[in-house]
């Protein structure tokens, strides 16, 4: 979990940073195809258009490492199984693929937003206290939906981030929350 956050929260690889951050609020399904146009539109905002090969790679390796590879005729390629480093996450799932020619097939993905109950207290407080947008009073709304949030970079549902924030409050006496 806690690599996950540093490779959204500190936008070395902006593909992870403006797929969680952004691109996810617009749509939780999704193809390779619909990642590649979004990224492209953010890119030309800031003049910096990579190359076509760039981008399908870097998503490439972006979905490598939340989804579990396919095996080719009942094998595995062992690099592919450890590029998958975040797959026990369980943040993007591989959910259809559909034939669009006899030779062309578009995967589909999916953004698991849920309770994400194997998320240490420990790594979600971490992601508050590191966010350098946040003083010592934080709103909800805040922590559900500003940028490197807590509910953004670890796909929490309203509910799941209530719950994360009332676990810490019965963790460390110094944390507390009020729902006004």
């Amino acid at each position: 979990w806690l690599l996950h956050y540093e490779l959204v929260s500190n936008n070395h690889a902006s593909v992870y940073n403006l797929t969680f951050n952004h691109f996810r609020k617009h749509r939780t399904e999704f193809t390779k195809d619909h990642l590649i146009t979004f990224l492209k539109n953010r890119s030309t905002e800031y003049s910096k258009l990579p190359a076509d090969s760039t981008l399908e790679t870097d998503i490439g390796v972006f979905l490598k490492t939340y989804i579990k590879p396919a095996s080719h005729n009942g094998r595995k390629n062992i690099e592919d199984q450890f590029s998958s480093l975040l797959l026990e996450l369980n943040l993007i799932k591989e959910i259809e693929e559909v034939e669009i020619t006899e030779n062309e097939k578009k995967t589909w993905y999916k953004f698991e937003t849920s309770t994400q109950e194997s998320l240490p207290s420990e790594v979600f407080l971490y992601a508050i206290l590191d966010n350098d947008r946040y003083s010592n009073s934080i709103t909800f709304q805040e922590l559900l939906n500003s940028e490197n949030s807590p509910a953004s970079i670890f796909l929490l549902t309203p509910d799941a981030l209530s719950t994360k924030i009332e676990a810490l409050t019965t963790k460390f006496e110094n944390i507390v929350y009020t729902d006004d």
